[in-house]
């Protein structure tokens, strides 16, 4: 597994996003306060005045965010304690001598990977982080009584049209998905889908990645990052008065995973790994020039990943790196000249994340990866051999570790617990660790379900990741109350939403028991039902509700590949049970809807066959049909009924990478249309008629990562990019107001939020009563 993991680091293998170019470098600029997403264009395709929509965007949870921290994020400085973070945002925090007191640095979106932090004289922070939207460097520093900051190095203007962004060149403790990413979320097919398109994706990501910082006695600042649209390493510092960027190394692919420490003479040592030759190298600045040399490891081995530096009182750099080859934490030290190398840890696969520091001894200290156990451990010198302890030994601990010896002696470690979303600090307290939290990251807006109640009022069942809860929020004016529907387990995971007198009912998977289960909102409280517990059932739920409250619910029976279908029967009080399809492995991506009649009809995807098909009941049996069977089609289908109850789907064709549309007309048949087949777009779609019964869709473009919509005008589909910030578009669902305005909910993956575009009509002058981000 994290073998694999590794493999992937050193490949190139996420989906991407285009970059939005900013011109210019800040320069002293107050950076505190968040700043508003720029909106995309009118969509230019859309010739009819009256449909012109322009998007407005709006964050209904937006939780804390942050991933991808360095061994020099938790800084440690006459007794106080310090931290730098971000991932939507930059964070700080400071120990107050009993919590931990966190604040924005830097409120602009999609910034604050790779933080890296140093202390100036006066104990003041500089972080030098990763702004992911613009594929930048960016430095803050907080001034006593402000934050301010700059962008210190970007991809040219000729660069820019062309580079796309690896927000995860980092991925944590998961080989296929984000640190913080539940793999129950994907279908094998869809897991497939996603890892051939990461694997075939052209990545040029931007400048910035893996930075280190540090302060000389002069409190000027030294940077070393990645350039990864020229795979350089580079460096930056102010210590000229201004900011001066230069290239260290060139040769081959090098610079990822740079430490950064100063001399006693304030000149920069930099380690890094060799990605051409899968090496430990090390660069000083020697009067002028650069001094860069490999250090010996043996021709075989692949080592030099998760470096981490510090120079002792002698200015001798020591350096903990990994050895990916045989799995251990090694540990270089440069005497007279010559390289000492000793392996630390061998006990298992270890070596991951690794960070160093010194005691006023100069003995060693690291803090780093278990990966056999994903749990982390510490490591002291003592004498000539190593002491060795796990630290932790629950949860998945011990990703992105920073060790800072404190003025005691005390080694402090920062670490982050993917399990639960925590970011801890382990001190050493007598012979024993202690372990408080410092922050806590939420990643939510997957699987989401939106429905519009009376008064125009949407309402979105969603799923929070990081903790397995199933979350709700209905508009309240220009607020989003949020409420915890269920947190035992994990749930939510597959969830759809129904109203019945403007009251919210979800269908939802029981992942840890692999059940499918109801949640029924009375007004007041939740009420929970059990639907279906036979083996592996509730996946892909569709939730529909008929003219007397009762709730209907389609789903793919995991264990037996089987579509089922079942309803609650008022007469008996009971659930009442149906297999629809059990044809091969049949019954992903469900889509139910429900006649004049309250007569059930079904979209799904045929897995064995590769069609899209529809069931509908006729009273008294199940009529199934394979309506698509040109190449693999059907994945992600999204059903309404129009006038007559006439079918409308939505779904993707996996073959051609389109987005298709079908209806039934009794003159034609069902009739495939191909709404869309510009780049790879078509997942997560969700359709919605207006009162003219004309279809309009929202969907993902995952060539660009982006949130699209499409609609049917006088007869032609017209379609346009409604949100392009950032990855974003994933788990789409659409509605329509009464006045046929649309408002999409959806998944932003860069900063870990739910989010809400609604749309507005340029010449009428209508807006849904919705503030953008501020």
């Amino acid at each position: 597994m994290q073998k694999k993991l590794i493999k992937r680091l050193l490949s190139k293998s996420s989906l991407v996003f285009s970059i939005l170019l900013v011109s210019g470098i800040l320069a002293g600029t107050a950076i505190g306060a968040p700043m508003n997403e720029p909106l995309p264009a009118p969509n230019q395709d859309l010739t009819s005045t009256d449909q012109s929509w322009i998007w407005f965007m709006q964050r209904v949870d937006a939780p804390r965010l942050f991933y991808n921290m360095t061994n020099h994020s938790l800084r440690s400085k006459s007794g106080v304690h310090h931290i730098a973070y971000g991932g939507d945002h930059l964070y700080y925090a400071k120990f107050n001598g009993s919590d931990w007191i966190v604040e924005t640095a830097d409120g602009a979106f999609g910034v604050g990977q790779h933080a890296s932090l140093a202390l100036d004289k006066n104990q003041y922070p500089r972080i030098s982080y990763y702004d992911a939207y613009n594929g930048a460097l960016k430095y803050a520093y907080y001034s006593g009584s402000f934050w301010a900051g700059a962008t210190i190095d970007r991809p040219s203007a000729a660069q820019s049209a062309d580079v796309e962004v690896d927000l995860n060149p980092e991925l944590g403790a998961a080989a296929d998905q984000p640190a913080w990413r539940n793999p129950i979320l994907q279908s094998d097919a869809e897991d497939s889908f996603l890892s051939a398109n990461e694997a075939n994706a052209s990545l040029d990501p931007g400048v910035g990645l893996y930075t280190s910082i540090a302060v000389d006695g002069n409190d000027y600042v030294h940077i070393s990052y990645y350039d990864a649209i020229n795979k350089d390493l580079k460096y930056a510092t102010n210590a000229s008065g201004q900011w001066v960027t230069s290239v260290v190394d060139s040769k081959g692919t090098v610079g990822k995973y740079t430490s950064i420490d100063v001399d006693s003479s304030n000149k920069p040592h930099i380690s890094y790994f060799d990605d051409s030759n899968t090496d430990l190298k090390y660069a000083y600045l020697s009067g002028t020039s650069w001094k860069k040399e490999t250090v010996p490891g043996g021709a075989a081995l692949e080592v030099g990943l998760y470096t981490s530096i510090v120079l002792d009182d002698l200015n001798r750099p020591h350096i903990s790196y990994y050895d990916y080859t045989n799995g251990d934490l090694l540990y270089a030290h440069k005497r007279s000249g010559v390289w000492d190398l000793e392996t630390v840890d061998s006990s298992s696969d270890v070596g991951g994340y690794s960070s160093i520091d010194l005691d006023d001894d100069d003995d060693p200290h690291i803090s780093y990866l278990n990966f056999s156990s994903n749990n982390f451990k510490y490591a002291k010198k003592s004498g000539s051999s190593w002491d060795t302890t796990t630290v932790t030994k629950s949860g998945e601990a011990g990703t992105f570790t920073s060790l800072a010896m404190d003025k005691d002696d005390v080694p402090r470690i920062a670490y982050l617990d993917v399990s639960t979303g925590a970011m801890r600090e382990a001190y050493l307290k007598g012979s024993s660790w202690s372990v408080r939290d410092i922050d806590h990251y939420r990643d939510v807006g997957l699987s989401t379900s939106m429905r519009m109640g009376s008064g125009d009022t949407p309402m979105i069942s969603y799923f929070n990741d990081t903790t397995d809860d199933l979350k709700f929020s209905k508009r309240s004016g220009s607020n989003w109350p949020i409420e915890i529907v269920v947190d035992s387990g994990e749930v939510g995971s597959y969830n759809s939403l129904a109203l019945i007198w403007n009251l919210p009912k979800i269908a939802y998977y029981d992942a840890t028991n692999g059940d499918l289960k109801y949640a029924n909102n009375d007004g007041a409280v939740w009420h929970y039902d059990e639907i279906a517990t036979s083996g592996d059932v509730g996946k892909y739920p569709s939730l529909a509700m008929d003219v007397g409250g009762n709730p209907h619910v389609s789903y793919y029976d995991a264990s037996n590949g089987d579509l089922k279908y079942s309803y609650y029967d008022n007469n008996s009080n009971m659930w009442v049970h149906q297999t629809v399809d059990s044809s091969g492995d049949v019954g992903q991506f469900t889509s139910i809807a429900l006649t004049a009649n309250g007569y059930p009809k079904i979209s799904y995807y045929d897995a064995t066959n590769k069609n899209l098909k529809f069931a509908e009941w006729n009273g008294s049996s199940w009529n199934v049909y394979a309506i698509d069977t040109a190449g693999d089609v059907g994945k992600y289908s999204s059903m309404v009924l129009g006038l007559f109850d006439t079918p409308h789907i939505s779904y993707y064709d996996e073959t051609n990478k389109n987005l298709n549309y079908i209806t039934y007309t009794t003159t034609t048949g069902w009739t495939v249309t191909v709404v869309d087949d510009k780049n790879d777009v078509g997942l997560y779609t969700s359709i919605a008629l207006d009162s003219s019964n004309q279809p309009h869709i929202s969907y993902y473009d995952a060539t660009n990562a982006d949130l699209r919509f499409a609609q049917k005008v006088s007869g032609q589909w017209v379609n346009q990019a409604v949100d392009v910030t950032g990855k974003v578009g994933r788990f789409t669902s659409l509605v329509l107001d009464s006045s046929g305005v649309p408002l999409i909910a959806y998944y932003d993956e860069t900063n870990g939020d739910l989010k809400l575009a609604s749309g507005y009509i340029a010449d009428k002058k209508l807006f849904l009563p919705l503030q953008p981000d501020s």
